[in-house]
């Protein structure tokens, strides 16, 4: 060998290398268009949802939430709003949901999530619902579905 220096230099800058590509994680997310409802008690809504697979240090994580604001941005009285996160598979059958979440006093938004990390391997979508004060009682509306996403499963 010519250089014994520049070769040990290369070998270690590529181990280097290959150690931090190996600890980024992986993420891949999908988010559904806005939907828009009201007014309820004078207030105007929008909802959506997300979901996200994630690979980690501590393993492959699926979660998904639903997310509803006032629309225009503007602060809610308690309870005007609330949420419910969902994951379905890509047959349609719901794997996971949250418990009904309600925003707090002059909140903007509200979003409540759900996770469903020891689902197999395959394709997901999130699609929640939301809800709106109407004055006696909740009117209750989903929001559309994520595109599918690739969960590698645990």
């Amino acid at each position: 060998m010519k250089n014994p220096i520049k070769l040990a230099t290369a070998i270690f800058m590529l181990g280097i290398l290959f150690g931090l590509s190996a600890s980024i994680a992986f993420a891949s997310a999908a988010t559904s268009p806005w939907g828009y409802y009201g007014p309820y008690m004078g207030y105007h809504y929008r909802n959506y949802s997300q979901i996200e697979a994630r690979r980690g240090p501590s393993g492959n994580l699926l979660s998904s939430f639903a997310k509803v604001e006032a629309h225009p941005i503007q602060a809610m009285p308690t309870g005007y709003m609330g949420s419910q996160g969902r994951i379905y598979n890509d047959s349609g059958v719901l794997i996971s949901l949250s418990d009904w979440g309600y925003n707090n006093q002059n909140s903007v938004s509200i979003a409540s999530y759900t996770h469903a990390n020891y689902s197999p391997r395959g394709y997901y979508y999130g699609r929640g619902q939301t809800r709106a004060y109407n004055g006696n009682g909740y009117t209750t509306y989903w929001t559309f579905s994520t595109p599918n996403i690739f969960y590698e499963g645990m």
